[in-house]
């Protein structure tokens, strides 16, 4: 009999990296969990670009699930609902759900430099 742990080649996990917003979403914060996101076809660094975020109940997206044809941005926070809302303010803070390093290639960040920061 083996002791080796069998694992599902399919679920996201240590050897599944996600293939879409959802399941990135859906791992990171869990499903019917409320996140916050926006997305938006136009380059973000152009000032006429106006974009406007909203809080889904995954695996309701608030973001569009083709990375390829638009930015994508979402909170990493866990955000509490209080009074029967939902804000991307201190007081609705419920924990950190990821630390996220964006641009690390272009911006030729190395492992070293992001130890450093933690």
């Amino acid at each position: 009999m083996s002791n080796s742990l069998k694992v599902d080649q399919n679920i996201v996990g240590p050897f599944q990296a996600p293939s879409s917003n959802r399941e990135f979403l859906e791992f990171v914060f869990g499903k019917g969990s409320w996140v916050w996101g926006a997305s938006f076809a136009t380059d973000p660094k152009n000032p006429r670009s106006k974009f406007k975020g909203k809080f889904s109940q995954l695996p309701s997206m608030p973001i569009n699930d083709n990375a390829d044809l638009c930015n994508t941005y979402f909170c990493c926070a866990h955000i509490k609902e209080i009074s029967g809302q939902r804000q991307r303010k201190e007081e609705f803070f419920d924990g950190l759900a990821v630390l996220v390093f964006d641009d690390v290639v272009e911006k030729e960040v190395t492992l070293k430099d992001i130890s450093n920061v933690l």
